[in-house]
């Protein structure tokens, strides 16, 4: 979740999990950590199986202009968002949850298109819709925080080699 470094810093936890998005700003909150990256996901659409696109191999997210959204909160949506006045609009987010069954959920009942990260869409079962490959492609790089004096910790080393190699598999 987004307050994962906030935690981490607070001293609530001793390793967090987060992401950021390629190109995008907002690693330099993290430049005073240890950073374990761990996934590359890829965002895909999602949209009702009988929509014009369900059959595409791929979409622009501008084809996606002019659709119902279905988007996070206002602070996670941020990244949507800014893709989509990159390719020259404004998405109309007419649903807002943060809960990706909910967002699958919503979209397979023909209520409005998404985008989300694949592995969300992966841990979840479609019904009624499908997903299409992102181009170009949007990804999210996932790693793994701790404090410099934390990585030292033996039970916090071995829980990073151990999210490293579940992350390899």
């Amino acid at each position: 979740p987004p307050q994962s470094v906030g935690l981490l810093r607070e001293g609530d936890c001793d390793i967090a999990l987060a992401f950021r998005y390629e190109g995008a700003g907002g690693g330099d909150e993290w430049d005073d950590l240890v950073v374990r990256p761990l996934l590359t996901d890829r965002l895909v659409a999602l949209v009702p199986e009988r929509h014009r696109l369900a059959r595409a191999d791929s979409v622009s997210i501008g084809e996606l202009a002019g659709e119902s959204w279905i988007a996070g909160c206002p602070r996670c949506r941020g990244q949507l968002v800014e893709v989509c006045e990159g390719a020259g609009f404004t998405p109309r987010i007419d649903f807002a949850t943060d809960d990706y069954p909910a967002v699958v959920g919503l979209v397979g009942a023909g209520l409005g298109v998404a985008v989300l990260p694949q592995l969300a869409v992966e841990s979840v079962r479609p019904r009624g819709a499908r997903t299409v490959t992102l181009e170009p492609a949007v990804r999210r790089e996932i790693v793994a925080l701790t404090l410099p004096d934390l990585a030292r910790v033996p039970a916090v080393a071995a829980t990073l080699e151990q999210l490293e190699r579940a992350a390899d598999r």
